[in-house]
């Protein structure tokens, strides 16, 4: 996989291949590179359609807008040219049969009629709009790369946040009770769509080298790689995630070579043992949510020890400038991915001078 619109490409796949073998850093950024304003590669913008619909399903207008916002931003450091072909933070449930609802930033799913009453295996639609919509225009924006910027997956990961979309929230926490052996028959099914969609984007999207990339939270890496994350688990116990997630994450992590886990919020925080026992998952990310103090603060110090002590890698977001090096000094810079909320570039240099020495 080639990135020319970022000059030290190689010193990044580097860092990004020590970090998945918890040995080096990553100094990283919230998104795909520091945005400027204005291309820096002569890329021309296209007008957003007013439709919210249109905007999501487009595929030419989101091929050429991909192109020219990723082509705005400065990559400095370890920020990687990343494109995306849907904005969907749960796309697979749209390949199985749920609704979307277009904002014009982002999407919402409609819960179908499924249940276990009105059952059905799940299945692929690889004829529908959505799964259409999302592949061609991951295929446009593969066709005008040309080894200048990467394109990313969509958000299709699997696990009992798809089965929410698809059964609605309260009753899936009712089904936990009451037909525990349906959610269970439809983990299994959600997971092997997983693995046909993921097999299908690899094929087409993997560089020469095997190599991979998922953009929600800027990871590549050599091989198969993939983002996983249950935000479900918010609203259940440790003892019902193991039992009704653990096992097909552990699937899922079996099935690829990279896998990152998104921990997101205070409410995940006591599952976080349970992830660390599956052996096939490489790193955690932690998300504290709007009312913690973020990735950088000292009071998450002892949390990051613990996950690289069971012999994960970290992924910490949101710190601010003055926050890396104490972080980097006191639980040390093996297996920690530091996302930096930079401003200028000016802040990304005086970083890279205050943790080069970590290297």
């Amino acid at each position: 996989m080639k990135m020319n619109w970022k000059e030290n490409w190689s010193e990044t796949r580097e860092h990004m291949t020590d970090w998945w073998n918890h040995k080096g850093f990553v100094l990283g950024h919230w998104g795909s590179g520091l945005e400027t304003g204005a291309s820096l590669h002569g890329i021309a913008p296209v007008a957003p359609p007013a439709d919210p619909v249109q905007r999501h399903t487009d595929v030419d207008w989101i091929v050429k807008n991909e192109e020219y916002r990723v082509s705005c931003n400065w990559q400095g450091a370890d920020f990687m040219p990343i494109t995306y072909p849907d904005y969907g933070t749960v796309s697979l449930a749209t390949f199985l049969g749920v609704e979307p609802r277009f904002e014009e930033e982002y999407i919402l799913y409609h819960p179908t009629d499924l249940s276990p009453e009105n059952n059905r295996v799940l299945t692929l639609d690889k004829e529908g709009s959505s799964y259409k919509t999302i592949w061609n225009a991951a295929m446009g924006l593969r066709d005008i790369a040309q080894d200048r910027f990467s394109v990313a997956y969509p958000a299709f990961m699997p696990g009992l946040d798809v089965l929410a979309e698809l059964r609605g929230t309260q009753d899936l926490l009712m089904d936990l009770i009451l037909n525990p052996d349906w959610v269970k028959e439809k983990q299994s099914e959600i997971n092997q769509c997983f693995f046909d969609c993921y097999e299908d984007y690899y094929n087409e999207l993997k560089g020469e080298d095997g190599s991979s990339m998922n953009g929600w939270f800027m990871i590549w890496g050599p091989g198969k790689t993939s983002l996983a994350q249950c935000d479900f688990i918010a609203m259940i116990s440790p003892e019902m995630f193991e039992e009704f997630e653990v096992p097909w994450l552990r699937e899922h992590c079996d099935h690829l070579d990279n896998t990152l886990f998104h921990l997101d919020g205070p409410d995940a925080l006591n599952k976080l043992d349970c992830l660390l026992e599956i052996e096939s998952l490489d790193a955690i990310q932690w998300t504290p949510g709007p009312q913690r103090p973020q990735g950088g603060d000292p009071c998450w110090y002892d949390m990051y020890k613990k996950i690289k002590a069971a012999g994960k890698s970290v992924q910490a977001p949101w710190l601010k400038p003055e926050e890396a090096y104490p972080l980097l000094d006191t639980v040390g810079p093996e297996g920690m991915y530091i996302m930096v909320d930079f401003q200028t570039q000016d802040e990304v240099e005086q970083v890279l001078k205050q943790v080069e020495q970590f290297r």
